[in-house]
C-alpha cells in the first residue's frame, strides 16, 4: 500500500496532500483541503501531541517519528507509522514539513496476536503443574515458575540473574554443564535426571526435558527446562535396588551352600556306587551258592530268596542314585546310534514283565511295524524301563498295561498307560522331582528317583514328556522323541 503524504507550512497549514491521503480522509476528523490546519483533521485527543511534534521539528530541524492510531467510523482501528520531515530553505530555516504516514495496521495486528500468544504461554508456564525454568546462553536463570518456587523455596528475585549451577550440588554440576553445551548446539535433551538443592538444603530429584530457545533468526539464545519431581519415585527405586542387591547376595550365598551340598551328595553317590556294590555282589553270590545246596530246607530257601530280592532292590536304588548324581554333575552327551525301535521296545517289555514275575499283561499297539531311531540306547532304556516298571508297580489291582507307538512326521510318540492308583492333581507338578513320591504310594516300594531319571533322559534326547492322570483310575505318560535326534 502507498504511503499517505501531507505537506504543511511551519504553522501546520496544509499545502499539499496526495491521493492516498485523500482516500483515507474518512479517518480524519474533517475532510482534507488546502489551507486548513492539519490540527483540524485529527481527533481532539491527539491535537496536543501533534502540535508538540510540529514545534519540535521547527525548533530542532530534526525529523520526528510517532505511531498514530485512527478510528474508522465503523469502530475498528488503523495504525500509521508517521514521520515529520523538515524541509529547509536556503537560510537553513524550516520552510515546510512533509508528513509521511505508512499503514502498519497488519503488522500491529500480528504483533498484537504474538503478544497475546506470548502472554498465554507465559501464563501457562507460570501456572503449570511442572517444574519450569529458563536460562540464557551463558547459563543465567531468566524464568522461574510457581512450581519452582513451591518446590525449591526460592523466590524469583532469589534466582533471576544467577547462574543455574546455584541449584545443583557439585556431583551434578559437570553433567548440567554438558547438557547446556549440547542445547547451545541445538540438541534437545530428554529424560535428564537432575538433583536440585532447595533453599532449605533438601535434595529434589527432577526428571527434565531440555529444549533449546532460539530467536527469530534461529540462533540459540538459551534453554527451557521442563520437569517433574520424581524424588519419591527415585527413593523407591533406590530402596528397590538395595533390596534386589540384598536378595541377590542372599541368593548367591544360598546357591553356594547348595553347590556345597550337591558336591557332598555327589561324593556320597559315587562312594555308594563303588563301595557298596562290592559287598552287595558278594552277598548275592553267597546267597546263590547256598540256594544251589541240595540239603537246604524250604523255609531257609525262602529266606535266602528274600535276601536276594532285598539285595536287588538295594542295587536298583544305588543305580538310580548314581544316574541322578551323574546328571546333576555333568551334561551327559548322548551317544547316538541307529536303533530298530520296535524290537528294542519289545525286548524291554519282556525284560520288565519277567522281572515282575509276569504279574501284568502288556498290550502293544504299533502304528508301523518298523521305526529307525537315531538315539542313545542307554538313555532310552532308562526311560522305558522306569515307565513300564512304574506302570506295573502302581497298578497292583489291575493286570493290564498298554503301550502305544505312533509316528508323526519326524517324531515318534510312545504312550505308557496303566489303570492303577493314579496321581492326585495337586501332585502332578512335583512328580518329576528327585525323591518325591505321591501320598498314595506309601505301601509300594520305591525310591522316588525313577521319574526324575526319565525326565532328565528325555531332556538329554531333546524330547518332551507329558503326563495325564485320574486319581484312583489311570495314568498315561507320553514320550515325544525326534527320530533324527
Amino acid at each position: 500500500m502507498l504511503d499517505v503524504i501531507v505537506v504543511v507550512d511551519p504553522e501546520g497549514e496544509i499545502l499539499f496532500y496526495n491521493n492516498v491521503a485523500s482516500r483515507n480522509g474518512e479517518l480524519a476528523a474533517k475532510p482534507l483541503h488546502r489551507g486548513m490546519s492539519v490540527l483540524e483533521t485529527i481527533s481532539p485527543e491527539r491535537v496536543e501531541a501533534v502540535r508538540n511534534l510540529l514545534d519540535s521539528v521547527r525548533t530542532s530541524k530534526i525529523a520526528q517519528r510517532t505511531i498514530a492510531e485512527y478510528k474508522h467510523p465503523l469502530g475498528y482501528s488503523f495504525f500509521f507509522d508517521v514521520i515529520y520531515n523538515p524541509i529547509l530553505n536556503d537560510q537553513d530555516q524550516v520552510e515546510q514539513i512533509c508528513i509521511v504516514g505508512h499503514d502498519i495496521t497488519a503488522q500491529r495486528s500480528v504483533e498484537k496476536k504474538n503478544l497475546e500468544l506470548f502472554q498465554d504461554l507465559s501464563s501457562l508456564i507460570e501456572n503449570a503443574n511442572a517444574v519450569i525454568f529458563g536460562v540464557d546462553s551463558r547459563g543465567y536463570i531468566t524464568e522461574w515458575n510457581r512450581e519452582c518456587i513451591r518446590l525449591g523455596g526460592y523466590e524469583k528475585n532469589d534466582v533471576l540473574t544467577n547462574r543455574v549451577e546455584m541449584l545443583v550440588d557439585t556431583e551434578d554440576s559437570d553433567r548440567l554443564g554438558s547438557v547446556l553445551d549440547r542445547t547451545t548446539r541445538g540438541e534437545r535433551i530428554t529424560n535428564f535426571e537432575l538433583k536440585l538443592i532447595t533453599k532449605s538444603g533438601n535434595v529434589l530429584v527432577v526428571l527434565f526435558n531440555v529444549t533449546p530457545k532460539a530467536n527469530s533468526s534461529g540462533k540459540v539464545i538459551g534453554a527451557l527446562f521442563v520437569g517433574q519431581d520424581i524424588t519419591e519415585l527415585s527413593q523407591y527405586k533406590s530402596a528397590l535396588e538395595k533390596k534386589v542387591e540384598d536378595r541377590t547376595r542372599a541368593l548367591t550365598e544360598a546357591l553356594e551352600k547348595e553347590r556345597e551340598l550337591v558336591e557332598i551328595r555327589n561324593k556320597f553317590v559315587f562312594m555308594a556306587s563303588h563301595e557298596f556294590k562290592v559287598p552287595l555282589a558278594s552277598i548275592s553270590s553267597s546267597v546263590n551258592t547256598l540256594l544251589k545246596g541240595k540239603k537246604i530246607s524250604q523255609g531257609l530257601k525262602q529266606k535266602l530268596v528274600g535276601i536276594n530280592d532285598q539285595v536287588s532292590n538295594l542295587k536298583s536304588l544305588l543305580d538310580d542314585m548314581l544316574a541322578v548324581g551323574k546328571n546333576s554333575v555333568t551334561k551327559i552327551k548322548p551317544n547316538l546310534q541307529r536303533i530298530e525301535f520296535i524290537p528294542f521296545l519289545q525286548h524291554i517289555i519282556t525284560e520288565v514283565t519277567v522281572s515282575r514275575d509276569n504279574s501284568h499283561v502288556v498290550t502293544t499297539n504299533f502304528s508301523v511295524p518298523s521305526i529307525i531311531l537315531l538315539s542313545d540306547e542307554k538313555l532310552l532304556r532308562n526311560i522305558f524301563v522306569n515307565l513300564l516298571s512304574n506302570a506295573i508297580k502302581f497298578s497292583p489291582l489291575k493286570k493290564e498295561v498298554q503301550v502305544t507307538v505312533t509316528l508323526e512326521a519326524s517324531y515318534i510318540h510312545v504312550e505308557v498307560t496303566d489303570f492303577g492308583i493314579g496321581i492326585r492333581p495337586e501332585e502332578l507338578e512335583t512328580i518329576f522331582e528327585p525323591f518325591n513320591r505321591g501320598t498314595n504310594v506309601t505301601n509300594i516300594e520305591g525310591t522316588g528317583l525313577g521319574l526324575s531319571i526319565v525326565k532328565k533322559a528325555v531332556s538329554l534326547l531333546g524330547g518332551e514328556l507329558n503326563v495325564k492322570s485320574k486319581f484312583s483310575e489311570m495314568t498315561k505318560f507320553t514320550v515325544r522323541l525326534n527320530r533324527l535326534s
